[in-house]
């Protein structure tokens, strides 16, 4: 079943985001672009590095995120096989 815009209106799904946004980074000493990469991963399940850095191009760049992320526990390494295919979770 495909969602029309019409859809989302009535499920009020936007209704608060920029309040729950705000909420969020400030609990989380986070900033609006960790916070929506983080939802970006999340739809993803498990994700590689070339993941993130392909979600991360539509953020401003940060080239610490990535390390600070990892540091700060939002993302965790799932499986490890080799450098390239390291699987993460958030």
């Amino acid at each position: 079943m495909k969602l029309s815009s019409s859809d989302i209106r009535e499920m009020n799904l936007f209704k608060y985001y920029r309040l729950v946004r705000k909420w969020a980074c400030k609990t989380y000493n986070l900033n609006d672009a960790d916070l929506e990469l983080l939802i970006y991963l999340d739809c993803k399940n498990r994700f590689t590095r070339n993941d993130f850095i392909d979600g991360a191009y539509t953020y401003t760049w940060d080239k610490h995120r990535w390390e600070r992320l990892k540091r700060d526990g939002w993302i965790e390494v799932w499986r490890n096989r080799n450098r390239t295919t390291i699987k993460y979770s958030d």
